[in-house]
């Protein structure tokens, strides 16, 4: 079966499949690859496997960019976290926002659409420290066409499946 649908849903879906006797395996978008998931599931979740944009998991990567990045964050929200958080909405943000940084830096002192698409479009293989690393073409604008895989774990959360960054 496969879930496309964010985690707070997806939690429910599975829920229920289980409760109703499926036991056919599960598979999801990465709407559902955040630490709510697993928490909404609980056990049921047990060998799940989703798409991931990102080439570690946030809240336990030791990647120097994504140490930095949990710290900043557990300083700002001194005392707890919000709930599933740092998860890779975060770090896609953080990564958009460096991206986005340098281009905007290449793009001239007074840029304009134009010098900033052209900006990103001289980024090859640029690397955030925190997401698969960017190209910008005049015909490719996704950025990367890299994911990874997850699949929940027998402690009940997520684990990389193959090597993260």
């Amino acid at each position: 079966m496969f879930i496309w649908a964010f985690a707070a849903e997806a939690g429910i879906i599975v829920r229920q499949a289980r409760e109703l006797g499926l036991t056919i395996p599960i598979y999801g978008g990465a709407g559902i690859a955040t630490p709510l998931f697993t928490k909404a599931v609980g056990s049921l979740g047990k060998g799940i496997v989703a798409a991931y944009v990102m080439p570690d998991l946030p809240e336990s990567s030791n990647v120097p960019a994504i140490v930095h990045y949990r710290d900043a964050l557990k300083k700002k929200y001194a005392g707890a976290l919000p709930p599933g958080r740092p998860n890779e909405y975060d770090l896609s943000g953080y990564a958009a926002l460096k991206i986005f940084a340098t281009a905007l830096a290449k793009a001239g002192d007074s840029p304009t659409r134009e010098s900033l698409i052209a900006a990103l479009e001289t980024l090859k293989d640029f690397d955030s420290g925190v997401t698969f690393p960017v190209t910008y073409t005049s015909t490719k604008h996704e950025g990367t066409d890299q994911t990874a895989l997850l699949k929940v774990g027998d402690s009940g959360v997520w684990e990389m499946l193959g090597e993260g960054k």
